[in-house]
This record gives structure tokens, C-alpha cells and sequence, in this order.
């Protein structure tokens, strides 16, 4: 993902797709120990902390909001 926010570094987040049944897939957000932090719906996320991402959700990295669609 390009960007031109400086909040923003360039591995501020990952997002992991494990399979729990055959073809299904949850979806894992957490911070890479970003300096600026990452908030999923407004809330930040804690060191160490997993989020099972659902449809619709609100991922803020930076200034930048993206918006998760399973």
C-alpha cells in the first residue's frame, strides 16, 4: 500500500489469514510495535494484542483509514 502519510511506517501492521475450517478463513490484525500505534474501531490496539477482524471494521494506521471487507 503506497502512502503519503508520514504517521505511517511501512510495516505498521500486519494482517494474517489463518484457516480454521476447510475454506474459511479469520483474519488477525495486530501492531508491529509502531511508534505512532494502530486503533481498530476507535480503541488502540495493546502491545501484543490479536484482533479477529470482521466485516466492516475500521482499521486506523497514521491518519490513514482503511476500511476491512471480508
Amino acid at each position: 500500500m503506497e502512502t503519503n502519510d508520514k504517521l505511517m511506517s511501512r510495516e505498521h501492521i500486519k494482517i494474517e489469514a489463518v484457516q480454521y475450517n476447510k475454506g474459511e478463513y479469520n483474519y488477525l490484525l495486530s501492531d508491529n510495535g509502531s511508534k505512532n500505534q494502530t486503533r481498530h474501531n476507535s480503541h488502540y490496539l495493546n502491545q501484543g494484542e490479536i484482533i479477529v477482524l470482521r466485516d466492516k471494521d475500521e482499521i486506523e494506521i497514521g491518519n490513514t483509514k482503511i476500511q476491512f471487507n471480508k
